[in-house]
């Protein structure tokens, strides 16, 4: 799948094909099956979070990546979530041959409970700890891809948790990452903060797709007026967001930043990348 930011008409052939169609099938089942304990989880966020505007693309994207990755190792491979929360994904992506064990981990310690109750009857591939992202406990080289989708926009100390994340992985690793940009300034990642996220980057990890990280770091594929925004999905696929009151929420990121809202919903997209850990 493509890296960077995604046009419409790659986000709607995504959409429109039946690629996806195994993981939304899974995703429903696995809220029907889990309802009660992912409950408290989806009050905070969503209930199904596959039925949201970015997550439709960065689910497969991640998926692809690792068992594109892992099909070229000998070994089936150790993973972890960054930032995990708790969503079908490590468990659909559990069932991946290639894959050994899924460590997910997030400072929330309410998710302990509800891990525990999925996975004490079958699913031993998937494990939770609760633990800083920037202090994960693991040992070093110890895993073999991590995955980080939508987590970094919203964390400070992002150069601390790029740095335990090479510690992590062994040398040739990968890092799969996803993360929003606010095209607006009002969220956490805007188009003049963006280039600092990258070098941190690219000091410890090589970009599997250097052209398309270089076009966002100047600002170019920000320009196009075709990328999907929640603009875009506001006006064709409301139901795909995640906010139950837009406005309230663009006025809260407004007054954090000490800004007048420019519309009624905050302006992001979103971008999609991988890269090798540096030896």
């Amino acid at each position: 799948m493509k890296q960077g930011p995604v046009s419409i008409p790659q986000y709607l052939e995504q959409l429109g094909t039946n690629r996806t169609s195994p993981m939304r099938a899974f995703a429903e089942e696995f809220l029907e099956m889990h309802r009660t304990s992912l409950a408290p989880f989806s009050k905070k966020w969503v209930a199904n979070p596959f039925n949201q505007w970015s997550r439709q693309w960065e689910y497969p994207f991640c998926h692809e990546a690792i068992n594109k990755y892992a099909a070229t190792q000998e070994h089936p491979i150790r993973v972890l979530d960054a930032g995990s929360g708790i969503t079908f994904f490590p468990f659909y992506l559990s069932e991946s041959d290639p894959v050994n064990h899924i460590t997910c981990c997030d400072l929330d310690p309410a998710l302990a409970t509800s891990f525990s109750t999925i996975t004490e009857n079958g699913n031993r591939k998937v494990g939770f700890i609760n633990r800083n992202l920037a202090d994960t406990g693991l040992q070093d080289h110890s895993i073999d891809a991590i995955y980080c989708i939508s987590v970094l926009e919203h964390i400070s100390a992002r150069e601390d948790i790029l740095q335990e994340f090479h510690r992590l992985l062994r040398p040739g690793g990968l890092l799969a990452i996803t993360f929003d940009i606010s095209l607006d300034g009002l969220g956490d990642i805007s188009p003049e903060e963006l280039p600092l996220m990258i070098k941190a980057l690219r000091k410890l990890f090589a970009p599997d797709d250097s052209g398309s990280l270089e076009a966002l770091e100047n600002g170019k594929h920000l320009l196009e007026r075709d990328i999907v925004s929640t603009q875009y999905i506001a006006n064709r696929h409301p139901a795909l967001l995640p906010w139950r009151y837009p406005l309230l929420s663009s006025i809260k990121s407004a007054l954090l930043k000490r800004r007048i809202p420019s519309s009624r919903i905050k302006q992001l997209t979103f971008s999609s990348h991988t890269f090798r850990a540096k030896p």
